[in-house]
This record gives C-alpha cells, structure tokens and sequence, in this order.
C-alpha cells in the first residue's frame, strides 16, 4: 500500500535561512528504500541544484541518475538469482540486464568527465580472476581458440553482453575473440543459468559444446565493486556544483520528480 508524506523544500542559501520555500509529496517506503543505496547521496545533489538542469552538459549525467537507481535497487535485492527451474534462466537475464546498465552508464560518464573525476575511472577490479581462466582453458581445450592474455573484467562483461541477451545469440563480438578466433569460428548461447554456486552459460559450437563456469561470489564481488564506483559520482556532482555556482532551489523550480512526471 501506497504511503505518502510531505518533504519540506527549504531554502539553504544564506539570504533564504533556511525558510521553507514548498513540500515535495514521497512515498514513504520507496523513500526508506532509498535511503541505504550509493545513488541516494548522488541525487540529493541533483535534486537540490537547478543548475543541473540548466546546463546542457549535464544531460547524460541526469539520464543516467534514474537508471542507476533502478540498477541499483535490483541488484543489491536479487545478489543470489533465483533457482527457479521454470524461469531462473529469465532471471540471470534481467540481473545481467541491470549490471550492464550500470556498467554503461558509469563507463560513458566516466569517458566524458575523464579530466573531473580524481579516482580510478577503471571498470575492471580483477574480480573475475577464476572465470578467466576458465575462459581461456576452454576457449583453448576444447574449442581450441586460444586467447593468450587473460580477459580482464571489462573485457569479460562486454564479453557476457554479446552472449546473453536477445541481440545476438552468436558470442563474436567480444574483443578478446576477435583477436583469438582467427579461423572466425562462431559460438552460440542458449541460456546462462544458475548452477550450484555457480552461473553456468552454455556454448554451442560446429557439432559440439562447452560450458563456462562463473562462479557467483565473483559475480557478486564485481557487482558490490561496480555499485561502489556511484560515489565517484557524487565527486563529480558537487565538483560540478562547485564550478557552475549554486543555486538554491525556489517555490517556482522544478525537482527532478515534476520534470520525470511531465
């Protein structure tokens, strides 16, 4: 059931004194949900700075804000996948779904803001050291495609996007293939599923197949790692206040809530 309450939206300039200026009607438990995630310090920000959304520079950033909340919020509540026998494998889908999402969205800020952010702008934690190997030991043993350099994490998700989801089934796009499989063999993937404690993807090849093994505390490292790269969003955030001025939010501005509504 649906509980709303009234935030008050105060003025925190000097001249304002903090004088409560309107209310922004919340969901009470979207809002207690809300609270724990990284994303949450990100949008208090962007929700408090009209300047945000006077600069035309700041459109992937604000895009990017709504999905990294969804990412988020679902990754953190779905960390174990489903078993499920009928539908586990849709699930591995919408987790993969939701973790490339926000791989996307934080590797494109990051290529446009490179000169902002004063951390690492990496994707890759060497979380994924198991899988790999695996990847290379099947690749070379049983599909004999041998990938001399190990894929890194970045490698290995832009890896799991070109086989797990609609678009193709076939698995040539990954980069570290592209250089390895010079007889330009294709490989192709049903489904990937949860297996034990492990996610399983299949591969299909000529007249045989192979199985992938990612074992899902890797995933889950690299998954917490990647949600853990939001902070240096806020970084970026109040850097960016800091450079264009802020502005308190008045009666008559828009929240991000009246502009997503419109």
């Amino acid at each position: 059931m649906t509980e709303l309450f009234a935030l008050d939206i105060v003025d925190c300039s000097l001249s304002g004194k903090n004088k409560i200026i309107g209310k922004l009607v919340v969901d009470k438990h979207e809002s207690e949900r809300s609270q724990n995630l990284h994303w949450s310090n990100l949008n208090d920000i962007i929700q408090n700075h009209l300047s945000f959304f006077q600069e035309k520079e700041n459109a992937l950033l604000l895009a990017s804000n709504e999905r990294i909340k969804t990412c988020e919020e679902y990754l953190i509540n779905h960390m174990d996948i489903s078993k499920d026998e009928k539908y586990g494998e849709i699930e591995c889908i919408a987790f993969f779904t939701m973790l490339v999402m926000l791989y996307d969205c934080l590797k494109q800020i990051f290529q446009k803001e490179q000169n902002a952010v004063n951390t690492s702008q990496s994707l890759s934690f060497q979380c994924f050291k198991s899988f790999s190997d695996n990847i290379q030991k099947v690749f070379r043993d049983e599909i004999n495609v041998p990938i001399n350099t190990p894929p890194n994490d970045s490698e290995i998700i832009e890896f799991l996007r070109s086989i797990l989801f609609v678009h193709p089934i076939d698995t040539n796009r990954a980069g570290f293939l592209r250089k390895a499989n010079k007889e330009k063999k294709t490989f192709y993937c049903p489904w990937a599923y949860l297996y034990g404690k492990n996610i399983n993807i299949n591969l299909f090849f000529d007249d045989s197949r192979a199985i992938l093994k990612l074992p899902l505390e890797e995933l889950q490292n690299y998954t917490n790692s990647l949600i853990a790269k939001i902070d240096d969003l806020v970084f970026l955030a109040k850097k960016k206040i800091e450079t264009i001025g802020r502005r308190p939010l008045k009666a008559s501005d828009k929240t991000l809530s009246t502009i997503m509504e419109e």
